[in-house]
């Protein structure tokens, strides 16, 4: 295991602790001012936030996560999340978060120690959440990194080792 790719593994655990700390934060914080006059409430039935439930369903089935580092010259941030959904498909998901430099030629790919490489589809964005299915067939204990590679340049922009998270 490289020292970069030790880094990312540190980087992405840290990341899911902090954003555990922060969520307990905003409920804690939430349940102190529910009793307070100076919140204002919307009681219109039309205004509902139903993002709750996805969010916690998604990192419910969360398998593998990871944070992108340059590989060159090329600018890339951002973390990546790989999950089961709804209907069963197994999903890569490039997060908010996500940015990386433009160039002519970007596909998204799932690289194994071994050389092994899958491509998953032509980048929809060099920023936002996208999602790309990732085949059935696929064992992805076998891959252990994800790439934003340029086909035409023939260069890695960046790339993102695969944790297994905890449930």
């Amino acid at each position: 295991m490289t020292v970069r790719t030790l880094l990312s593994r540190i980087a992405a655990i840290g990341i899911l602790i902090i954003g555990a700390s922060i969520a307990v934060i905003a409920i804690n914080s939430g349940e102190q001012m529910a009793g307070q006059d100076s919140i204002e409430t919307v009681d219109d039935p039309a205004v509902e936030i139903e993002e709750l439930p996805l969010l916690t369903r998604v990192f419910d089935d969360t398998r593998l996560i990871g944070i992108f580092a340059e590989d060159g010259p090329f600018a890339i941030t951002g973390q990546v999340v790989v999950f089961t959904n709804d209907l069963g498909q197994r999903t890569l998901r490039l997060q908010a978060d996500f940015l990386t430099t433009r160039g002519p030629e970007q596909v998204v790919i799932l690289r194994s120690e071994s050389g092994q490489v899958v491509n998953l589809g032509q980048l929809q964005s060099i920023g936002g959440t996208q999602d790309y299915a990732i085949p059935g067939q696929l064992d992805l204990a076998e891959f252990n990194e994800v790439q934003i590679w340029d086909e035409q340049l023939n260069v890695a922009f960046g790339s993102a080792s695969l944790l297994v998270s905890n449930r």
